[in-house]
């Protein structure tokens, strides 16, 4: 074979070659680059139907409202906020589960602890597996406090041990693992009261003397209420003890899972098998609003804080796979805590 022959031949080869390349390239890179694309464009114009567990009035619901018109902006989308109240929230996440899986139905702001501890419980009327949900991420801060009468004689959590006294919440839930954890055995738990505002003047009348709140909730009735107990230091009450210091002798597991539960507090889910670069794109546009000024101006009027970092999709899921791992025994002494317990006799 003469040297212009081989020559040739190289010049044949490395052509095939970029040739051949540049075919790769069109099929996988080149769709590589429409795939991140395409969340984007899929969701430009449409409408995302953000549904909530509790009615119009509940504080879940407002933070929803609040939130969505700049998770809109995020995404491109319009947010509409769909209040289902009924069966303590099972409604809402029976119809989020059986949602189309195409990622324009999600819950923005949902109670994460009874979504899982009602599958994880196998409460009546629940139809969704819980460990099966999108979990997308978390925006906002979850401080979960005893609130007490302004003028109540506790000072602090031990005073309330071997106590009687009723405590009220939406339905049963913070409240018995604040009990368990600091030893408030004669404690009852009376449901139904949804708001923090309609905690604060049942306590102002007796009704109860103690009941759950956000940190920030005593802002709202300074005059009624204040906080006893908070599962972690709070932000401008750096005289509230956490749940840790007063914890009863043996309870740590309790103060685990209060803190646990917290985690798992106002995340964004959405139904099983959404799309992998749809999940992405919801979770990175949480994440810009999270970071967002106006988003953080805007929940702080409401009498929330943005978390201190932003909680993602993978560390919500490293969160559940330990909740799968809980044994038989675990799960059914919390569940017994949780839903009997402290329930009026």
């Amino acid at each position: 074979m003469t040297t212009t022959m081989v020559d040739n031949l190289m010049k044949t080869q490395g052509r095939l070659a970029a040739l051949c390349a540049a075919v790769v390239w069109a099929v996988f890179g080149a769709s590589s680059i429409a795939g991140a694309q395409s969340a984007e464009s899929f969701y430009k114009g449409k409408t995302i139907t953000a549904v909530t567990e509790f009615g119009a009035d509940a504080a879940i619901t407002i933070l929803s409202r609040v939130s969505a018109p700049h998770f809109a902006k995020q995404t491109g989308t319009k947010v509409l906020v769909k209040p289902m109240p009924g069966g303590g929230g099972t409604l809402a996440r029976n119809f989020l589960y059986e949602a189309k899986a195409d990622g324009l139905t999600l819950n923005l702001t949902a109670h994460g602890p009874k979504i899982l501890t009602s599958g994880l419980f196998k409460l009546q009327g629940v139809r969704y597996q819980w460990s099966k949900f999108t979990f997308i991420g978390k925006t906002v801060e979850s401080n979960s406090c005893v609130i007490v009468g302004k003028t109540a004689a506790y000072k602090g959590p031990a005073d309330l041990a071997g106590k009687k006294f009723n405590y009220g919440e939406s339905s049963p839930f913070f409240g018995p693992l604040f009990a368990e954890a600091l030893n408030w055995d004669k404690m009852t738990v009376i449901p139904g009261y949804r708001s923090t505002t309609g905690r604060a003047v049942a306590i102002s009348r007796g009704e109860l003397q103690a009941a759950s709140a956000s940190a920030q909730a005593t802002v709202a009735s300074p005059d009624l209420i204040r906080l006893l107990v908070c599962s972690f230091p709070s932000k401008g009450f750096p005289n509230v003890p956490r749940v840790a210091q007063g914890m009863a002798p043996g309870r740590k597991k309790w103060v685990d899972y209060i803190e646990g539960w917290n985690k798992a507090m106002y995340v964004t889910v959405a139904p099983p098998g959404v799309p992998a670069d749809r999940a992405r794109f919801l979770e990175k546009a949480l994440e810009r609003m999270w970071a967002d000024p106006e988003y953080q101006k805007a929940i702080k009027k409401i009498r929330y804080n943005p978390s201190s970092q932003f909680i993602s999709s993978a560390e919500l899921k490293s969160f559940v796979e330990s909740l799968v791992a809980l044994k038989d025994d675990e799960v059914k002494d919390m569940r017994t805590v949780i839903t009997k317990k402290y329930k009026k006799k």
